[in-house]
């Protein structure tokens, strides 16, 4: 059921060179991502050539943000972007484990559920701490949001 969906993956990015390590990590990923979009909050940030790096080895497509200044206004031109079913959103600093896309779409499985909210590490924080990434799922049922 989750080779089904076609998952976005949306990455803000504001002159961070450690966006390599988080891009790497996606490579790696046991279910390969549909699109990965690369948002610049604007246009000379020194980032996108080393995200432009990574044109051949992942589905990239580098955007800059023209809707509003700031991060809201970058994931809303990230998701205005997206072709997949699903869309996931992970900051360049951040480092994806190999079953992060695996596990996101396993709490899809159970009906009502619309969200999916996992614990993210920086790279300076994780150190050997992989193994402990929790994941939680909001169920909607009935109007009422609820975790489970």
């Amino acid at each position: 059921m989750e080779a089904d969906y076609k998952v976005s993956v949306v990455v803000i990015v504001k002159n961070d060179p450690r966006i390599r390590y988080m891009l790497e990590s996606l490579l790696a990923q046991m279910h390969k991502p549909h699109e990965v979009i690369v948002v610049a909050d604007y246009g000379n940030d020194p980032s996108l050539a080393i995200a432009k790096e990574y044109t051949s080895a992942l589905p990239l497509k580098i955007v800059v943000n023209d809707i509003a200044p700031g991060y809201g206004g970058a994931r809303a031109k990230g998701v205005s972007e997206a072709q997949g079913d699903i869309i996931a959103f992970i900051d360049a600093e951040c480092i994806a484990h190999s079953d992060w896309i695996k596990n996101l779409l396993l709490g899809f499985r159970k009906p009502h559920v619309y969200v999916q909210v996992g614990r993210t590490l920086g790279i300076e924080e994780l150190g050997d701490g992989l193994e402990h990434f929790k994941w939680s799922r909001i169920e909607f049922d009935e109007g009422s949001i609820k975790p489970i």
